[in-house]
């Protein structure tokens, strides 16, 4: 088992400010396929479904109004309509950058962790859960 390194204030620093320049980064990635996929769908299946609903909305339309099945084409046009919205919605969300900021998330537990235990913190890159377990609960 490796023995646990200690960072003098300085290299602290400097292995916090790469570890918050990598988080970013990933960050920024995961931000950017997020919209890419929200476009994607956009673009194909949401705008290719709204297509379907308003082709079938003008064929109802022209539908004698005492035909048997008009009722039920009805319906499927709400059920579109429900899923349209959703589908907004969810594109919305995968566009929204509301989604946990994990940066800032990570910055509140080390600020916490510093208020209860002084400046005790390590970064444990690559180990274990368990070795990660020990390490926390000494």
């Amino acid at each position: 088992m490796r023995a646990n390194k200690t960072f003098t204030v300085p290299e602290r620093e400097i292995l916090a400010r790469r570890e918050r320049s990598e988080l970013r980064c990933w960050a920024a990635g995961r931000k950017a396929e997020r919209q890419r996929i929200a476009q994607d769908l956009h673009d194909t299946l949401l705008q290719g479904f709204l297509s379907a609903s308003l082709q079938l909305h003008v064929a109802v339309d022209h539908l004698p109004e005492d035909w048997p099945g008009k009722p039920q084409f009805r319906h499927i046009l709400q059920v579109m309509r429900c899923v349209i919205d959703e589908g907004r919605s969810a594109i919305q969300g995968l566009r929204s950058s509301d989604v946990l900021d994990l940066e800032q998330a990570f910055l509140r537990v080390q600020v916490g962790v510093r208020a209860s235990v002084g400046n005790r913190i390590s970064c444990h890159r690559g180990r274990s859960p368990k070795a990660i377990a020990r390490a926390t609960h000494r």
